[in-house]
């Protein structure tokens, strides 16, 4: 009994002492909503992929099917 009430205050203090430490690491947090956006997820197109596009395809044995993948290649992209 002595024991389990011994491992249940650790398990309180340690649970207070994340809690207090989150409170204060939150306020130091900048608010993201702040931040002029400059990262954009391009639109899923069909086709073959080119540079600066993210191009939605299939597998032949998964045709007619949910299944496929995406590839995208960055904007300066240079076909070899």
């Amino acid at each position: 009994m002595t024991k389990n009430v011994i491992e249940l205050s650790i398990f309180l203090i340690l649970g207070i002492t994340q809690l207090i430490a989150q409170k204060e690491n939150s306020t130091q947090l900048p608010d993201i909503s702040s931040f002029h956006q400059d990262l954009f997820v391009p639109e899923i197109t069909e086709g073959k992929p080119e540079a600066g596009k993210r191009v939605k395809q299939t597998l032949g044995s998964y045709q007619n099917t949910y299944v496929y993948h995406l590839v995208y290649l960055p904007t300066n992209y240079k076909k070899r």
